[in-house]
């Protein structure tokens, strides 16, 4: 602390502070308190149900308070004395039920947001080691290209083998029964997510078996699944792909930190989209895939639109910085997968003209020493890991000075 100074017991703590818990807009907040239990439990949908009993509870026991208040007014009145003794006996008892059920209702709140945040954070963080690694991209270039062989098929690698035994799934694998504790749309969500990132590994050792066909020059549509190895090829990409898109569902439901959540559906969405593209051009023919890829079109449309709402509303606001810096990348990844320019799609919608205006604008850094942080610009040269490598090595000079 400052100054070596212990915090007092109540520090921080004021009506004021109450005041903004409780009714404080969500885009006045700032990070600390978007992030800060006590601000999260008079505005988390995850603790509907336990703010209600603390409201009840508070209800019960000042309606209690009011009649036995009123019932001692009469008494002093009418007998000109106050029993002060049987006001304790009466109240007091009462007063201690109400702490021990709010002081109940705001632990079990801590306990359930934390588990939010522990899943929020291990869904967020797989989802942008996969970006970083560009792994959509990856896989899109295999499928496309394929590998050299020597024959008809070539032998595989015993290095290229997917032998990975490292848990990736820990918060997972030691925190599930806490899940029980959630609602049943946030546990699904979570759920699909791990269970298609499991099967995309699974997928992955079954690719590695197999030896990959000589001519690699495919055509597209029915002939691009002809081989073991494209069809397993196209396994991976779509089990990654449904991965991708269970965690940004389920990161909808865990993160509600507005520039945080549109930053993370960001990164998601740049290698769900990568993998979309892939899966919508080579599984025209699959009469039960096909259909449900087309139909996630238009929810991909909405989605976009909104990203660029939000984040134009919030255009000069620091913490919405790192979301602006990748819609660039967004933008490409959308063109790409559904083969229509951005900005005839915003033309046509709902989005007003600073929106569609955002696309080409630069953001200039704000003057140095005015207090706010310096945001980052994003070269559109750069991949989404190679800023992040660079990012990660200016915040590493930063702590280091």
């Amino acid at each position: 602390m400052e100054n070596g100074q212990r915090p007092g017991l109540l520090s921080g703590i004021s009506l004021r502070t109450l005041q903004r818990a409780y009714s404080a807009p969500e885009s006045q907040l700032t990070e600390r308190e978007a992030a800060s239990t006590l601000f999260r439990f008079f505005r988390s949908k995850h603790v509907i149900d336990l703010r209600l009993i603390v409201f009840t509870t508070a209800v019960l026991l000042a309606s209690y308070l009011t009649l036995v208040f009123i019932g001692f007014i009469g008494t002093s009145i009418l007998y000109e004395t106050f029993p002060a003794q049987l006001a304790v006996t009466l109240t007091g008892p009462a007063v201690g039920i109400a702490g021990l059920i709010i002081g109940w209702a705001y632990k079990a709140a801590s306990i359930r947001l934390g588990i939010i945040d522990l899943f929020g954070c291990e869904v967020g963080t797989l989802c942008r080691v996969g970006t970083v690694l560009d792994v959509g991209t990856r896989y899109v270039n295999a499928y496309e290209r394929g590998a050299e062989a020597k024959g008809d098929e070539a032998e595989p690698d015993p290095f290229d083998k997917y032998t990975s035994q490292e848990n990736y799934f820990p918060i997972f694998e030691h925190n599930s029964k806490d899940l029980q504790l959630l609602e049943a749309l946030v546990v699904c969500h979570i759920t699909e997510f791990y269970t298609f990132m499991k099967a995309a590994r699974d997928t992955q050792r079954r690719l590695a078996t197999i030896p990959p066909p000589k001519d690699m020059h495919l055509l597209q549509g029915a002939a691009a699944v002809q081989t073991p190895w494209h069809a397993t090829m196209l396994d991976v990409v779509y089990m990654i792909f449904l991965g991708y898109e269970a965690g940004r569902r389920a990161i909808n439901y865990l993160i509600e930190f507005e520039p945080a959540a549109a930053e993370n559906t960001i990164v998601i969405l740049i290698t769900e989209l990568t993998c979309y593209g892939l899966l919508l051009s080579n599984l025209k023919d699959d009469r039960l895939r096909y259909p449900r890829l087309k139909l996630r079109q238009e929810n991909y449309r909405r989605i976009t639109a909104k990203l660029y709402r939000d984040i134009n509303s919030h255009r000069d606001e620091d913490y919405w910085r790192p979301a602006q810096e990748l819609m660039r990348q967004l933008t490409e990844r959308y063109e790409s997968a559904l083969g229509e320019p951005i900005d005839q799609f915003l033309a046509t919608s709902r989005v007003n003209e600073d929106v569609r205006g955002f696309l080409h604008e630069t953001y200039d850094p704000p003057p140095l020493g005015c207090g706010c942080a310096t945001p980052e610009v994003l070269d559109p040269d750069q991949s989404f890991g190679e800023a992040e490598v660079a990012r990660s090595t200016r915040l590493t000079r930063v702590m280091g000075n």
